[in-house]
């Protein structure tokens, strides 16, 4: 079986340009594609860092979609584990339904300590998922203000693109 899949793997790999965008299902690596039939279930988790923004992040989700009466992103309490200090001084900054290029979704932006945010987006059904992260993982939190981050948040989840068959 596990000769089989590795076979599959690289039957369908091809060589891909920096800046190409295959038109068919699969994967995108750095110089290459992972071709397939697109009817394989899988889950991708991927980080954007951004150069000389060490405070923000950018995580994507896919393939990990939401069960039969499982709550949504709405109905789900952010955790942010840190401890019952942290809860009494977390908010929620904006909720509610959010359409990105014809994918109807909901987001939630959330608040802590001052200055850290997290920012939440999830297709109807939970694929994908997109999280943003503001000076979460540094003491201070981050430089930038409210405003600041609303704005590179509402910049940059637009540009997400449905994928079509």
């Amino acid at each position: 079986m596990e000769k089989k899949f590795r076979q599959e793997i690289l039957n369908g790999l091809k060589t891909r340009q920096e800046f190409e965008v295959p038109n068919k299902h699969g994967i995108c690596l750095i110089g290459g594609f992972i071709a397939d039939d697109g009817k394989k279930p899988f889950e991708v988790h991927s980080t954007v860092e951004f150069a000389k923004q060490h405070d923000m992040s950018l995580e994507i989700m896919h393939g990990d979609v939401l069960e039969a009466g499982e709550p949504t992103l709405l109905q789900r309490k952010v955790n942010l584990g840190k401890g019952a200090m942290v809860k009494a001084l977390t908010r929620t900054i904006r909720q509610g339904k959010r359409t990105i290029n014809g994918m109807s979704g909901e987001e939630k932006l959330v608040k802590w300590g001052g200055n850290k945010y997290m920012f939440f987006w999830e297709r109807d059904g939970g694929d994908p998922r997109i999280m943003m992260q503001f000076g979460a993982e540094k003491k201070d939190g981050t430089k930038r203000s409210e405003a600041e981050v609303l704005a590179i948040w509402d910049t940059v989840l637009p540009t997400l693109k449905p994928v079509k068959p």
